[in-house]
């Protein structure tokens, strides 16, 4: 079964839109910890949730496109990498469960770093090819 992809240049949009996000996101991070810090509670606006859906949707654009060389064995390595990355998260909500019973987390956190997970563990496993 062959899985569309988007085109190559998406990767270099996804990181366009990412990377200011990104900076503007940590930038509004500290300042909330500041103004915690000192008293002063904040609630969370829409502009912080357009940041985190406009993070959340780059960094699954970056993940779904495709690499300038794409093979049966990249696709191979894509693959294998979701089904750690599942059976790892299985894993870590099964722990934290069981060490804490009253724990949760917000659905967008954990879709967050199921997608950064993934993509470290592509890297790193795109890395490790043998030439």
């Amino acid at each position: 079964m062959k899985y569309q992809f988007l085109p190559h240049y998406f990767k270099y949009i996804a990181l366009i839109s990412f990377i200011p996000v990104g900076v503007i996101s940590i930038i509004n991070g500290w300042n909330e910890a500041h103004w915690t810090a000192n008293g002063i509670t904040f609630q969370h606006s829409e502009f912080e949730f357009l940041l985190t859906l406009t993070t959340l949707i780059s960094i699954i654009i970056y993940a779904l496109a495709k690499d300038k060389i794409f093979d049966d064995y990249i696709q191979k390595i894509r693959m294998e990498s979701i089904y750690l990355v599942f059976f790892g998260t299985l894993v870590y909500i099964g722990i934290r469960l069981i060490i804490d019973k009253n724990w949760s987390m917000e659905a967008s956190t954990l879709c967050f770093y199921q997608i950064v997970f993934y993509l470290l563990l592509n890297k790193v496993r795109k890395n490790t090819l043998p030439d």
